[in-house]
């Protein structure tokens, strides 16, 4: 697997990549069931979007195909830095932030048991004019994958109201939008079926409408907490 890592500051990144084509596969497997079970999930969500469907991961391909390799990749910075201890650290310090916040040495638990776990996952279907607006997640970190994209972005680009303007790209994006108590900087990405971010929960981030497709973009979002003892779906760090 490629990954990506984009280092905004020593808080603020994100990883990103492709799922391989079997992982895509069981993903849309999976969506296919969440229809037929249809359990809401928009109504914990801020997203004005038509419908987010709990969504489940039987083989926890998120903590064992996507996150393992984040932690395995070696990530090359343009100064020739190798910037993976970076992304550990960083994974490390919020474990231990949480050890200490929760108190856990109270109750006996060791920071060596701590883990990471995927704690909820759903489906969101997008449609025209739709937007998920500025927010932050309760967790850890966020995983997003795109398993459909229905437009393209030079067709948003060339859409009417795009081309009144001086900034292209934003049609359709993920937008993250950093910066530590100073003029908030945004940061486009275009999805890409099969494409998939990783990033702090902290981090803030828009979701902006397309307007060149009637068909309904699906992406899928996932959070991660740090729990005190070892259960399913979890990894050690």
């Amino acid at each position: 697997m490629k990954l990506s890592l984009t280092l905004f500051n020593d808080k603020e990144w994100f990883v990103s990549g492709m799922l391989s084509p079997d992982t895509l596969k069981y993903f849309n497997n999976q969506i296919e069931i969440a229809k037929e079970e249809n359990i809401d999930y928009k109504s914990r969500l801020i997203g004005q979007i038509s419908s987010s469907l709990t969504l489940r991961d039987p083989e926890d391909r998120v903590i064992n195909k996507v996150f393992r390799e984040i932690l395995n990749c070696r990530y090359e910075h343009k100064g020739g830095r190798d910037l993976a201890p970076f992304v550990q650290a960083y994974i490390d310090a919020r474990m231990s932030e949480f050890y200490v916040r929760e108190s856990l040495s109270d109750w006996g638990v060791t920071d060596s048991n701590i883990t990471l776990k995927n704690t909820s996952l759903w489906v969101n279907f997008q449609r025209k004019y739709e937007y998920n607006p500025a927010h932050t997640h309760p967790a850890l970190f966020t995983f997003v994958a795109w398993t459909k994209v229905p437009f393209t972005m030079e067709n948003e680009n060339n859409h009417e109201l795009a081309r009144k303007t001086n900034q292209k790209n934003i049609n359709g994006a993920l937008n993250f939008i950093y910066g530590n108590g100073g003029q908030p900087t945004p940061h486009y990405v275009t999805p890409e079926e099969g494409g998939f971010v990783f990033f702090p929960s902290s981090l803030m981030h828009v979701v902006y409408p397309f307007y060149t497709s009637d068909d309904e973009r699906i992406s899928i979002s996932g959070n991660f907490h740090a729990v005190p003892v070892k259960t399913d779906s979890t990894l050690k760090v």
